[in-house]
């Protein structure tokens, strides 16, 4: 009969199938494994790219709050600014003009106890300071006597006539009542630098003639010009009281910061006689910076008395009134000074006047 071995199959699936679970299991495992990596790893990187939006976004903001504000804020502080610079400037300028005022005042004491006495004239001065000699050496050394006399009592002379302490325009006229001396202050503050009204004077007095006054250049030959020098003749003189000769210097002195122009009549020339009436008089037109863009200008004019004949004694009041187109014998002797008052006032205005047209030619 036949054998009946026992059958294997079941054995061999029941011995290879423990292995197959295993493996598929761990494939399973790994797959979930990657699975749940990728996933963290999405997350993750869907975290740093909201974080990057997100401070994106923030720095965005950023800037546009640092750079573009909104214009009422911007207006606001550019007016505040501006307000706040103004007001600076404004307490710049004070304490620049105080410290100006301050200094002069402290300059013009110090003036006043080194001034002389007596305003320069010729009646009180030795001849050196009025006269001129025939000689070409002696004339050369006595305009450069004359004038640097002058000159180095510019300070003298304008502590001595007290000037206002504050730089508003003035003018001022007086005449003495003992010897009919006529003293002409004159003061302002022009909008240009020293240098443009130091050019404009030398231009005006030295270069040209002024206001017309002159009718003869003299002295040419002693090239007077190139130390900024002019010694011209005018006649001022009338029908009353015929010609009367001046002859008249002006100089002009340069400083850092300021100019000086003295002017003064020679009361004595032996080259160019003068006739029998004489005017002393001597002035001092004084130009300092007073900024960048503004001079302060001070003058001062001495007229003496009219002087007569080769010693030169005072003329009498009535040949001083014909000078002024007045005839005083026809005027009550009290009433004689107060009426030449008034026509030296007159003269004054007058005088006011061409000033205002020297001005207007610095505008050109």
């Amino acid at each position: 009969m036949p054998t009946i071995s026992p059958s294997t199959k079941g054995a061999e699936t029941e011995g290879t199938a423990a292995p197959k679970r295993k493996t598929k299991c761990r494939n399973a495992y790994q797959r979930e494994m990657q699975r749940i990596y990728r996933k963290a790893e999405a997350d993750e990187r869907k975290r740093l790219q909201d974080t990057v939006a997100t401070l994106e976004a923030a720095l965005v903001t950023e800037r546009l709050a640092r750079s573009l504000l909104p214009w009422r804020d911007v207006a606001d502080a550019l007016g505040n600014a501006s307000k706040a610079s103004i007001e600076k400037n404004v307490t710049m300028r004070r304490r620049v003009m105080h410290a100006a005022v301050l200094a002069r005042a402290m300059h013009d004491y110090v003036s006043r106890l080194l001034a002389t006495s007596a305003t320069l004239h010729g009646r009180i001065e030795t001849w050196q300071h009025v006269s001129l000699l025939s000689s070409q050496a002696a004339r050369s050394l006595g305009f450069d006597w004359i004038t640097r006399q002058l000159y180095h009592n510019t300070n003298a002379v304008l502590a001595a006539n007290d000037f206002p302490v504050t730089t508003d325009t003035f003018f001022d006229i007086n005449v003495s009542e003992d010897s009919t001396t006529v003293v002409i202050r004159h003061m302002r503050t022009v909008p240009w630098p020293v240098d443009v009204v130091t050019q404009g004077y030398h231009t005006f007095f030295i270069g040209g003639n002024g206001f017309g006054y002159a009718l003869e250049e003299l002295d040419s030959d002693l090239h007077l010009l190139e130390h900024d020098m002019v010694y011209r003749r005018r006649n001022v003189g009338n029908r009353v009281l015929g010609n009367m000769q001046q002859n008249y210097v002006h100089r002009q002195f340069r400083e850092p910061h300021r100019s000086v122009l003295v002017a003064r009549n020679i009361l004595s020339d032996e080259h160019h006689p003068l006739g029998m009436y004489k005017r002393d008089a001597s002035g001092w037109v004084v130009a300092t910076a007073a900024g960048p863009h503004h001079t302060l200008v001070q003058e001062v004019w001495t007229v003496c008395p009219l002087l007569k004949g080769s010693e030169n004694e005072p003329a009498p009041l009535v040949d001083e009134g014909y000078l002024y187109g007045l005839d005083l014998t026809t005027v009550p002797p009290h009433l004689q000074f107060p009426t030449l008052q008034q026509a030296v006032f007159r003269t004054g205005q007058s005088v006011l006047a061409k000033r205002a047209q020297f001005f207007e030619t610095l505008k050109s």
